[in-house]
C-alpha cells in the first residue's frame, strides 16, 4: 500500500493523459472539419467570382456588338437575329 499521496499522483497523471488525448482527438476532428470548410468556402467564392466575371464579359460583348432598347434590356429579350430564328428540327429516320 502506497497511501493517499500516491493515489492522488496517479489520478493526476491519468487525468492529464486523458486531457491530452481528448485535446488531440478534438484537434484532429474539428481541425480537419475547419480546414475543409475554409477550402470549400474559398472554392465557392472562386466559382461565384468566375461566374460573375464571365457574366460581365458576356454582357460587355453583347452590349458592344448589339444595340438593345431599354424595354429589351428590362424584359430580357435580345435583338440578335440568331435568337429570333427558329432552329429547324431534324426529321426522324424511318426504316
Amino acid at each position: 500500500m502506497r497511501g493517499v499521496a500516491a493515489m492522488k499522483e496517479h489520478i493526476i497523471e491519468t487525468v492529464a493523459g486523458g486531457l491530452v488525448v481528448l485535446a488531440t482527438a478534438l484537434l484532429l476532428v474539428y481541425g480537419s472539419k475547419f480546414a475543409w470548410e475554409v477550402v470549400k468556402s474559398d472554392y465557392n467564392d472562386h466559382q461565384e467570382l468566375v461566374a460573375r466575371e464571365t457574366l460581365n464579359m458576356v454582357s460587355l460583348v453583347t452590349s458592344e456588338n448589339f444595340s438593345t432598347t431599354s424595354a429589351e434590356r428590362r424584359f430580357g429579350t435580345c435583338c440578335r437575329p440568331a435568337d429570333r430564328r427558329e432552329i429547324p428540327r431534324k426529321r426522324a429516320f424511318r426504316y
